[in-house]
């Protein structure tokens, strides 16, 4: 169909907020290309970095990414002594998108109550060590979610949401057409 833009369908937050599962469902519920980015410590190149960042949102069909580029400085903040390893090859990714004609992007960023996110932040942080969240303290934790909460950390179109405020946000997303 003429004119029907690819969706990005971006979810960011802190550990503990909800956007795996929301992004999850979200995919399944659209079709969609599901692609999970984690911290990626092996990678200290910013352009190798970017370019793994701006690959998982191109190609055919729509995609939804679980985090990206814009966790970058919130987590190099709090987990990696301020290290930010895109600077302003963040941005660039975000005007690649804004530009493409066929593609409409949209963060959603997931942001409940810190008292819902720290609670699941120690449950998931205790109940698996190995595949738990980023973070390890919860101070760093505090230093992300006020990050998110406090900071314009994109320029991409962005929705703030609380995945656990009853709404059934993935139904909502999924029909944003």
């Amino acid at each position: 169909m003429a004119g029907v833009k690819r969706k990005v369908r971006i979810f960011e937050g802190p550990d503990g907020a909800g956007k795996t599962t929301l992004a999850r469902r979200v995919a399944e519920l659209t079709g969609s290309r599901y692609v999970h980015h984690g911290p990626y410590p092996e990678i200290e190149d910013g352009v190798e970095l970017a370019a793994t960042y701006l690959a998982s949102a191109s190609g055919p069909g729509d995609v939804v990414l679980d985090r990206c580029w814009i966790s970058e400085q919130p987590y190099g903040a709090a987990a990696r002594a301020g290290a930010d390893r895109l600077g302003p090859l963040a941005h660039a990714i975000e005007t690649t998108l804004m530009l493409a004609p066929d593609v409409d992007a949209v963060v959603y960023l997931c942001l409940p109550q810190w008292h819902r996110v720290a609670e699941n932040f120690i449950v998931r942080r205790c109940a698996d060590t190995e595949h738990g969240e980023y973070l390890r303290l919860m101070d760093q934790l505090w230093s992300v979610y006020d990050s998110y909460d406090t900071e314009d950390l994109t320029s991409l179109r962005c929705v703030r949401i609380d995945p656990f405020d009853g709404r059934d946000w993935a139904e909502e997303i999924a029909g944003d057409r």
